[in-house]
């Protein structure tokens, strides 16, 4: 038995949704993150669609940044996905994330090399 009920369906007739993301992203350090906070902001929580945002807010430590990998407009190069599996009852999500490294020169292998060894996460958005 679930204590979660669905409570609303999708229309699709009359809706303009984000077919793409835009085709840029940032890589984030998460060593450089100094602190970070999720949380559920609700839009319209009452009545039978209750609606809410949700968000993650990071700050980074002093004198560091994330790295932006931008690609042509006119392109679909960059792409997420996510998919759910259950571990023992609980919701464990998996994201995936397609952006191009283009070139065969040492600083391309530099930076697959640095993405090989690293720990970041990055943040993309739809268009």
């Amino acid at each position: 038995m679930s204590c979660i009920k669905l409570y609303k369906g999708q229309d699709f007739i009359c809706e303009n949704w984000a077919k793409k993301y835009y085709q840029q992203l940032v890589l984030v350090n998460k060593d450089d993150v100094l602190k970070f906070e999720t949380y559920v902001e609700p839009i319209f929580p009452v009545g039978i669609d209750p609606v809410f945002r949700h968000r993650i807010t990071f700050e980074l430590k002093d004198e560091k940044t994330g790295y932006l990998f931008r690609g042509g407009e006119n392109s679909v190069s960059f792409y997420a996905t996510f998919s759910k599996q259950l571990d023992d009852n609980i919701p464990q999500y998996s994201h995936n994330l397609q952006l191009p490294i283009m070139g065969a020169g040492e600083q391309t292998k530099g930076i697959l090399k640095t993405l090989d060894n690293s720990n970041y996460f990055a943040a993309i958005q739809f268009m």
